[in-house]
């Protein structure tokens, strides 16, 4: 997430085939497919709206969050 940040400084999104690469590992289809199906939880994700204007830097940072606190319900259980 930090290098990412780095790369694009202060805007608003980022290229969603550099989310799918750089963050999920994974083909720009797969991720699209993957936030379609569920696999990855898009929450207020607007797919369509991605392919034209890229990922939403605050739906990547809530989604990192999202996944912090995941954790850390699970190591305290």
């Amino acid at each position: 997430m930090m290098m990412l940040i780095a790369r694009f400084g202060d805007a608003s999104s980022i290229p969603t085939g550099i989310v799918a690469h750089d963050y999920f590992k994974m083909s720009q289809k797969d991720f699209l497919k993957a936030l379609k199906s569920g696999a990855i939880p898009r929450g207020d994700l607007d797919i369509s709206q991605i392919s034209r204007g890229g990922i939403p830097m605050t739906w990547l940072t809530d989604f990192i969050e999202m996944r912090r606190s995941l954790a850390a319900q699970a190591r305290a259980s």
